[in-house]
């Protein structure tokens, strides 16, 4: 099996893909994700990963927990760019992505004994405390936002 390149009707190039019956179409591999393999330069590209970022939010604004991993995924892409477009001597500027703003009350809990410590987190009326080693581990891990790490700071003093 041979796939064919033209250009302007002009064969350019054959390549060789492998025998008929053994060629795996990359496309398939990945129909479970619905995932489209296009060229880069497609300008359909930029919107199917535009609609990959905005599904990804939509799945985030379910769990609010993975909106800062989906904002960290796309500052790690900008920085990539940034990168690729200084080693061209490109100007580029890509604007930080907008924090969003913060909707539960957090806070510092020390038991009336000092025994055990938390971050406490008070939502609608609804007051959760995170023990203080799951925060620490948190912020260690890069998944809590910073709000969150200074409190869990502070705690670390007491």
């Amino acid at each position: 099996m041979y796939a064919i390149h033209k250009s302007k009707g002009k064969t350019v190039r054959e390549c060789y893909l492998g025998p008929v019956g053994g060629y795996e179409y990359v496309s398939r591999l990945h129909e479970d994700l619905q995932l489209e393999l296009a060229g880069i330069m497609e300008r359909s590209w930029v919107e199917y990963v535009r609609s990959m970022v905005e599904a990804r939010v939509e799945l985030a604004a379910q769990n609010p927990s993975l909106l800062n991993i989906v904002a960290e995924e796309v500052r790690e892409v900008s920085r990539i760019i940034s990168e690729a477009a200084s080693r061209l001597k490109l100007e580029l500027s890509i604007p930080e992505p907008p924090s969003i703003e913060l909707k539960a009350k957090l806070s510092p809990y020390v038991s009336p004994h000092g025994t055990y410590k938390g971050v406490q987190i008070e939502y609608e009326g609804e007051v959760s405390t995170i023990p203080f080693s799951l925060a620490e581990r948190l912020c260690r891990y890069g998944v809590a936002r910073a709000e969150f790490c200074a409190i869990a700071e502070k705690l670390k003093e007491t």
